[in-house]
């Protein structure tokens, strides 16, 4: 637990390797940046990669609203 800054870190963590990516975009309807190349492409998502995908879907929602 040493590794990790924070509990919500550890949190989204446990989800990630709990959950596939594939179940991860249809639940939270987002869309996680797949592996580039070189890298392994079953790796499951990064923190940064779910909270990147996470934080874009809630700023378009935001933006949806303000501008309807």
């Amino acid at each position: 637990m040493t590794n990790y800054s924070s509990i919500k870190q550890l949190y989204i963590v446990h989800i990630v390797y709990t959950f596939c990516r594939q179940t991860l975009e249809v639940i939270y309807a987002i869309s996680i940046r797949k592996p580039k190349e070189g890298e392994d492409p079953h790796r499951p998502p990064t923190d940064l990669e779910i909270l990147n995908a996470y934080g874009g879907m809630c700023l378009a929602n935001a933006l949806e609203i303000v501008f309807l």
